[in-house]
């Protein structure tokens, strides 16, 4: 009977022992990244404004109400823009871009931001603008693309159509529905 006591409170102990050593082992990662686990901003900026330059000049003014920094995350860094976003991309070989949404979330290792809710593209120099509820936009390779409903004012020709795909300056576009009116210019008498 004591030899069965003995090996009860040896098990117990050695259960408890290893419940102890996990608990111990999840306390010391919380303590050793606290936000990381818990999903929380590592900063809040109100009112920002920032400006991006390369060589002195501005590529890129990006204006938010509130932008939240999830940097911290290592799997997927990201920045949130709760409130909306207003970027100004300057570029003097391409044309410039202005975007507009009512949120952002823009993914730092893909390179991928993701805008939602009154998507504005306008394109300055070619007087286009495109107008969608929800928008990819691909740094890496200075593509647009959704697979929501659009409408696109290309310098007087209006489209619209669900699914799009475009280059930063609007000017070639793909799209999978497409309806709306076109000007077609009239050709001159050399073509005969």
């Amino acid at each position: 009977m004591i030899i069965y006591i003995k090996n009860n409170y040896k098990n117990i102990v050695i259960a408890l022992s290893i419940a102890m050593f996990f608990a111990c082992e999840k306390a010391i990662k919380e303590m050793n990244n606290p936000i990381d686990d818990k999903k929380e901003p590592i900063a809040i900026v109100d009112s920002l404004n920032t400006i991006y330059k390369n060589y002195g000049e501005i590529v890129i003014n990006l204006k938010a109400p509130v932008m939240l920094d999830f940097s911290n995350i290592e799997t997927h860094p990201y920045k949130e823009f709760i409130k909306g976003i207003h970027l100004v991309r300057f570029n003097t070989k391409v044309d410039s871009i202005s975007v507009f949404g009512d949120y952002a979330i823009s993914h730092e290792s893909k390179k991928v931001t993701d805008l939602r809710g009154n998507v504005i593209i306008i394109n300055h120099s070619e007087n286009s603008r495109l107008d969608t509820e929800q928008l990819y936009w691909d740094q890496n390779t200075g593509y647009f693309f959704t697979e929501k409903k659009y409408k696109l004012n290309n310098n007087g020709d209006i489209y619209y159509g669900k699914g799009f795909e475009s280059n930063e300056s609007l000017e070639n576009f793909e799209t999978s529905e497409q309806t709306g009116s076109v000007n077609i210019k009239e050709g001159t008498d050399e073509q005969n």
